[in-house]
């Protein structure tokens, strides 16, 4: 059972890492231009020198398998907000408050607590302080331990508190050309919708320009058609790929730009259903035996107090 769902696992990486070349995009001229727009103005958050932010995450994914004689089933979900002042010159340093809700399902045990902690980020060191973890409804909740401690992605509750996708949205990683110019093509030719509208943020008039990814566009830049000589892995693919060309949008991506093209809000969607795979197509003995993969991310981030200037904190004893 694990080779099988490893087997899934490395198709799908398949096709989300294949967007490597470029064909005719299918934008009108409007779209074109809202696009552009949007392209000159991705470095934007990455020159704030300093700025608030109010972020918050939310996800949702679950795993389930029906063999027939037994089936097994696991689900995690994350709501997570997080309130920091960021400044980035002369050094990066970060103070963070943060609050997450978490339920997780697995081996037919049920987890749901809370989390309440603090978070300083200095000289590329993170230290955590949770402050609290309190169980929901008498469901488990995990031990914890108070105080400051260095963290990593190996804390026991790095995860819970959604600390790398906050590092994405906060900290500046550098890119080459080659991978920039690969973001825009992805963006030139996988947008199957683009849009501009006019909307208010904390009471602040903003420019909102969303597009929208569907699994066709992203096929419109993988470059060529996937290849196996493994008849059950070719199976496996075009089940997944009528899957996912039938559910519609997987990506939203949204930028808030103010008049003086500052960008104060970032949301980004993604989902993506495969619901019902055929696992006999990987093995015939596994006839009727089915899977489910289902998930959904959702990140919001507005930023305020834009290259205002803030007391740096220090690191903690």
């Amino acid at each position: 059972m694990r080779k099988i769902l490893l087997l899934v696992l490395i198709t799908i990486l398949l096709v989300s890492t294949s967007l490597v070349s470029a064909q005719d995009g299918g934008l009108d001229e409007d779209e074109q231009a809202i696009l552009d727009r949007l392209l000159e103005l991705t470095e934007v958050v990455d020159n704030y020198e300093s700025f608030v932010i109010d972020y918050a995450h939310y996800s949702t994914s679950s795993q389930d398998m029906d063999l027939g004689i037994f089936a097994i089933s696991s689900s995690e979900v994350l709501d997570v907000t997080i309130t920091a002042t960021v400044i980035r010159q002369p050094e990066v340093n970060i103070s963070a408050t943060i609050e997450a809700t978490v339920e997780r399902f697995e081996d037919d045990i049920t987890s749901v607590y809370t989390v309440q902690a603090e978070a300083i980020y200095i000289a590329d060191v993170l230290y955590l302080n949770i402050l609290d973890v309190a169980s929901v409804d008498g469901a488990v909740a995990p031990d914890f331990e108070t105080g400051w401690q260095i963290a990593d992605e190996f804390h026991p509750f790095y995860t819970d508190l959604a600390l790398d996708d906050f590092g994405s949205a906060v900290l500046v990683e550098e890119e080459d050309d080659d991978e920039q110019q690969e973001i825009i093509d992805v963006f030139n030719e996988a947008a199957t919708s683009i849009t501009l509208e006019g909307s208010e943020i904390g009471g602040v008039a903003v420019d909102v320009i969303t597009v929208t990814v569907g699994f066709e566009g992203i096929l419109a830049v993988m470059g060529e058609e996937f290849e196996s000589d493994d008849p059950q892995q070719i199976a496996l693919m075009d089940m997944m790929f009528g899957m996912l060309s039938e559910q519609g949008d997987l990506v939203n991506y949204s930028i808030a730009i103010d008049e003086n093209d500052n960008i104060i809000g970032i949301a980004t969607e993604i989902t993506f259903n495969l619901d019902g795979i055929d696992l006999s197509s990987l093995d015939a003995s596994l006839e009727n035996a089915t899977m489910t993969m289902l998930m959904e991310i959702i990140d919001v981030a507005e930023f305020s107090q834009i290259n205002e200037s803030f007391d740096p904190v220090e690191a903690p004893e």
